[in-house]
């Protein structure tokens, strides 16, 4: 019986928790990636730095706050405005962006139970075992790749 463990990719893209957004920004261009792992020098994973996070905080609080605004035309920041709000938060910690995700798989974890929480909407699982070590993240292309290489396929 396949279980999160037979999905994982071992190979997974990480952030160290004192790595810097700058890192965290460079690390998800260079992947096409738009949620990444934090751990800290132990290997223990410290929750998930997600692109569309940080996107959100290029916003005006209003924009976010509550129900949120329903047009923000009113709004003028120009490209170089976003660009250099983005610039400052690059020197902090990832850490500061980490947020720990709705679900983490641990490396038993049914197959079938991670597929279901993908089709839910989770983009990246983090698989972590017993003592708190990330050991491996899922994606919907990880079950692709495994059950296109599968025995018989």
């Amino acid at each position: 019986m396949m279980n999160a463990a037979d999905f994982s990719d071992t190979q997974f893209r990480a952030l160290r928790d004192t790595d810097t957004v700058a890192d965290a920004v460079r690390l998800a261009l260079e992947g096409s990636v738009r949620d990444l792992p934090v751990v800290d020098a132990n290997g223990t994973f410290v929750g998930m730095f997600k692109i569309d996070d940080l996107l959100v905080s290029l916003l005006p609080r209003g924009a976010v706050v509550g129900m949120g605004l329903p047009d923000l035309g009113f709004v003028h920041l120009s490209v170089d405005d976003l660009r250099h709000k983005l610039r400052d938060m690059e020197a902090h910690p990832v850490r500061d962006y980490a947020v720990a995700p709705p679900e983490i798989l641990r490396p038993e974890t049914s197959a079938l139970e991670a597929i279901l929480l993908l089709h839910r909407g989770a983009r990246s699982l983090p698989v972590v075992d017993r003592i708190g070590r990330l050991v491996g993240v899922v994606g919907p292309r990880d079950v692709l790749r495994t059950l296109h290489s599968a025995p018989g396929a």
